[in-house]
């Protein structure tokens, strides 16, 4: 993967934090809560305007049971910790 796709892909993680959100019926300010951000924060994460720190990051992935490559773009097999 190119230097250019790697940055499209880590713009368009908010959105997809923003989808798993959505996904599984939270609100901003209950996931924010959840991971131990300001709500203003998610927002900006969300809409692609603040980078989330790894901490941060981890947090998200593991609050959703997902892995960080469905953060990324990448195709997934299923649930974290059932790779082929």
């Amino acid at each position: 993967m190119n230097k250019e796709a790697t940055v499209q892909q880590v713009q368009l993680m908010g959105h997809r934090i923003r989808r798993l959100r959505r996904k599984n019926k939270l609100t901003q300010p209950a996931l924010a809560e959840r991971v131990g951000i300001p709500p203003s924060d998610l927002s900006r994460i969300e809409r692609d305007e603040l980078r989330v720190s790894l901490d941060i990051l981890i947090r998200i992935v593991a609050e959703f049971n997902v892995g960080l490559e469905e953060l990324m773009g990448k195709p997934s097999d299923g649930p974290r910790g059932r790779r082929r």
